[in-house]
C-alpha cells in the first residue's frame, strides 16, 4: 500500500505538489479514478483542474453507470449475462469494436460495479430499459452524479501522493523528443 493520510485535513493547498510522476488533466470522473489507480500503485499524481470542484460534468448527471449482472439486477429479477450483453452491444452498438466489448461485458461487475461498490457506491434503481438493451442494464447511483463520483474523490483526498492543482485551466503540452513531458497552464484566479 502507498502513502496514505488520516484525510483531507492533512492537506495543505498552499504547499506546491511535488514533481508529478504522471499529471492527469481534468477532475472529473474519469480523472479522479485515474488518479486513485495510480496514486494506489505508488505513483505521484498531480490532478489539474479550471474549476475550483471536483466532478466535471459527471456531478451534475443522473449517475448512470451500464453494467452487466450484477446483483443490483439479480435482486429485481433482471436476468443478464455478458453473453446476452455482448450480442446486444455487437448487435446494436455503432461501430462497436468486439474486443472492447468482450471486455466490458464480461469484466464490468468485477471492474466497475465491484470497484464502486468498495468505494460507497450504492444503487438506487435500474433505469428504465434503453434501446439497443435487451434487459435493463443502467444502474442509477445513490445520489445520481454527486454519489457516483463524491465517494472517488473522497478515498483519492485519502491518499498523500494525489494532489490536485484548482482553477488552473492547461493550455499547453510539454513535449520534448516526441513525447509528453509536462503541462503548462494558467491560473484562472491570478494569471
Amino acid at each position: 500500500m502507498g502513502p496514505r493520510s488520516l484525510g483531507p485535513e492533512a492537506i495543505n493547498p498552499t504547499t506546491p505538489p511535488p514533481k508529478a510522476d504522471l499529471v492527469i488533466v481534468g477532475a472529473g470522473i474519469s480523472g479522479l479514478a485515474a488518479a486513485l489507480d495510480a496514486g494506489r500503485a505508488g505513483a505521484n499524481v498531480t490532478v489539474i483542474d479550471m474549476r475550483s470542484v471536483f466532478g466535471g460534468h459527471a456531478v451534475m448527471s443522473g449517475g448512470l453507470v451500464c453494467l452487466v449482472d450484477t446483483p443490483f439486477q439479480r435482486a429485481t429479477n433482471v436476468f443478464d449475462s455478458p453473453d446476452l450483453a455482448i450480442d446486444d452491444f455487437l448487435t446494436h452498438g455503432k461501430d462497436a469494436n468486439p474486443d472492447w466489448v468482450r471486455l466490458y461485458a464480461r469484466d464490468s461487475k468485477r471492474e466497475v460495479h465491484d470497484w464502486l461498490a468498495e468505494l460507497g457506491v450504492g444503487w438506487s434503481r435500474l433505469f428504465p430499459r434503453l434501446p439497443g438493451n435487451s434487459v435493463q442494464r443502467q444502474h442509477e447511483a445513490k445520489g445520481r452524479g454527486v454519489g457516483l463520483v463524491s465517494p472517488i474523490y473522497r478515498e483519492c483526498l485519502r491518499w498523500t501522493n494525489i494532489h490536485f492543482v484548482w482553477n488552473t485551466k492547461v493550455t499547453s503540452l510539454h513535449i520534448q523528443e516526441g513525447q509528453v513531458r509536462g503541462v503548462r497552464g494558467v491560473g484562472l484566479r491570478d494569471g
